[in-house]
């Protein structure tokens, strides 16, 4: 048996792998999930008993509590079934509440508790605090080359999904 048969060396692949770890864009992405934690999902946020997805679903609520579950779900850019699971986590834990909107009865509605809140206000301060320390690690030209670079890249990254999601539609 070979290598290849084994799925190792020489298999189909291999060259996308090989392009990949040599491309710049991925490589600096790869350091930046690494260096801020995103790959431990599990690991809380910032000191508090959530996740990144769970802290920024709180935050969310408390710019524009109540939600429906459906402009959650649109407003985290995640699937149903993940948000419904996030929800029903956040809920157990008592930083949110969940009940049918009295509007649409098909929809819930999702509102953040005082608990909740309390917990995106320490989230916030840590957050600003963490910021702050990186910046101040940064040069003025430094941060201004972040702000247009990061400014760039998440306008590209939509351009390049809106363009996936047509082809999708047109495709699939």
């Amino acid at each position: 048996m070979t290598d290849s048969d084994q799925g190792g060396a020489g298999g189909a692949g291999d060259d996308a792998v090989d392009r990949l770890s040599h491309d710049w864009l991925t490589g600096l992405l790869g350091q930046f999930i690494r260096a801020s934690g995103l790959l431990q999902p599990d690991r809380p946020l910032l000191g508090e008993r959530v996740s990144l997805s769970e802290g920024w679903a709180l935050i969310e609520l408390a710019e524009g509590s109540p939600l429906t579950q459906r402009d959650l779900t649109e407003r985290l850019g995640l699937e149903k079934s993940t948000v419904s699971r996030l929800v029903a986590g956040l809920e157990r834990r008592g930083l949110l509440t969940r009940r049918r909107n009295p509007a649409n009865r098909r929809f819930h509605q999702v509102a953040i508790t005082e608990d909740g809140r309390a917990a995106v206000g320490r989230l916030a301060d840590a957050m600003l605090e963490r910021h702050d320390r990186i910046l101040a690690a940064m040069t003025s030209a430094e941060r201004d080359a972040l702000t247009t670079g990061l400014t760039a890249l998440v306008r590209a990254m939509g351009q390049a999904s809106a363009g996936a999601d047509s082809d999708e539609a047109h495709h699939g």
